[in-house]
């Protein structure tokens, strides 16, 4: 981290809950961060060991997100064995994510004095803010209601290793009606591309069928400014899994970040 994230936990930290700051290792096992406040307010720092948190079991699990974000819209789609075998995917991913993180954590935390129902807030460093960190705090089911409710936020420091200067991509991209049920959308999209193009501006449209996942990466790659009139899911718990409907899939917002 550094000095903006340090302020920013600062300021989070609440009374009675705590603010996690996972930390996976690159060979051996990682570590959680606990902040708290003391009885007297003060800031305090203890910290927790999370075996099998390594860099590689962060790889694997972020490539499985296709497989979590599918779930969200028909995971029994297709033949039963394709749907056992999603279904088996996440439950493997629920175990790995419960077993290293939101078990040793939430011991952690009792041992502290924690309530149950106090707020935790989750700062999501590096690779670990494309994951679905909430799930270590469920019940080991796909289906399972959430044990214990956490706010995962990425780290600030993250996000701004991730910006590009301005002079690298000057166009627009706009994605409109990428369903093919938004007439105003569409409308809205056409008139922004124009807009653009009448002031001077480069500007790309995506609409209906041509807009695909693959097409607004690779249009993003020129752009420094995306304008989108559709669809979205918004993700409370996990803001950067929240994602744009695209005309054949989902796009997150942690995958438009990594590229």
């Amino acid at each position: 981290t550094d000095e903006s994230d340090l302020a920013t936990l600062l300021v989070a930290v609440p009374t009675s809950g705590a603010v996690l700051v996972p930390l996976y290792g690159s060979q051996g096992e990682g570590m959680t961060i606990c902040l708290t406040r003391a009885p007297n307010g003060a800031l305090q720092a203890t910290a927790t060991s999370c075996r099998n948190f390594r860099a590689s079991d962060i790889d694997h699990a972020i490539q499985a997100l296709p497989i979590w974000e599918f779930v969200e819209h028909d995971i029994f789609e297709g033949s039963p064995d394709a749907a056992r075998q999603r279904t088996d995917a996440l439950e493997a991913a629920f175990r790995w994510l419960r077993g290293s993180l939101g078990v040793p954590v939430l011991k952690h935390l009792a041992s502290l004095g924690i309530a149950e129902d106090a707020s935790i807030q989750i700062i999501a460093h590096g690779r670990l803010a494309c994951l679905p960190l909430h799930v270590a705090f469920t019940t080991e089911s796909v289906d399972a209601e959430i044990d214990r409710i956490v706010a995962v936020a990425p780290s600030i420091y993250w996000l701004a290793s991730k910006e590009r200067s301005s002079s690298d991509a000057r166009g627009t991209l706009v994605v409109a009606d990428s369903t093919c049920d938004l007439a105003g959308s569409r409308a809205e999209g056409k008139l922004v591309h124009k807009q653009v193009s009448e002031a001077g501006g480069h500007s790309t449209l995506l609409t209906g069928s041509d807009a695909t996942k693959s097409n607004l990466l690779l249009g993003l790659r020129e752009a420094g400014c995306l304008h989108v009139a559709g669809h979205s899911d918004f993700k409370w718990d996990t803001p950067l899994l929240s994602s744009l409907t695209m005309h054949d899939s989902e796009i997150s917002v942690a995958q438009l970040v990594e590229n």
